[in-house]
């Protein structure tokens, strides 16, 4: 009996978590300028795209340093698909139909791998790999990827890599629950 509920609260937490990630589609009010993550502290990906374009906003981050909300949207790039962030101010979205993005936890790469500028297949891959055993901080989780935030040279960047690429790293708190 156990069990069966166990795994009902999972099915459960994933449905919410799904219906949590619903895309919203959105205008752009001008060129939309992009950062890798959620704030000017991250990589530069280019501006895209003139007023009037449309875009999906997935989700939001509040930048307390420069007290601005990031959203993080979907849009095609040449023949794929590219993620990235862009200012609140330049799209005409509801910040209430989004969800705010939680950090998951360390992690370390367990393989070299070549990052994606999104989750999945369908999005365009960065030039260079990452090296095994680098440590990362887990954004977001979907579609059996997780968004890696890492420091790459004097800035931070984000990026997208298979749920299987990377091993969750223990914590003090972990360790303390199960006694070691």
């Amino acid at each position: 009996m156990k069990k069966k509920l166990a795994v009902l609260l999972c099915l459960l937490s994933l449905l919410i978590a799904a219906c949590a990630q619903a895309d919203v589609r959105a205008t752009l009010r001008s060129k939309m300028a992009t950062r890798s993550g959620p704030g000017t502290g991250y990589t530069d990906l280019g501006t895209y795209f003139s007023r009037g374009k449309k875009v999906t906003a997935v989700s939001k981050f509040y930048d307390t340093r420069n007290k601005i909300w990031w959203i993080q949207v979907d849009f095609p790039y040449r023949k794929g698909y590219r993620r990235a962030y862009t200012g609140h101010k330049r799209l005409t979205v509801s910040l209430g139909q989004l969800p705010e993005e939680k950090t998951l936890g360390r992690a370390a790469l367990g393989e070299r791998i070549v990052p994606s500028y999104g989750p999945g297949d369908k999005y365009d891959t960065y030039t260079r790999s990452l090296a095994a055993g680098l440590e990362v901080t887990v954004c977001n989780q979907e579609n059996g990827w997780v968004q890696i935030e890492y420091q790459n040279l004097k800035k931070l960047k984000r990026a997208w890599v298979p749920e299987g690429a990377v091993e969750f790293l223990k914590t003090a708190e972990d360790a303390e629950m199960i006694g070691d």
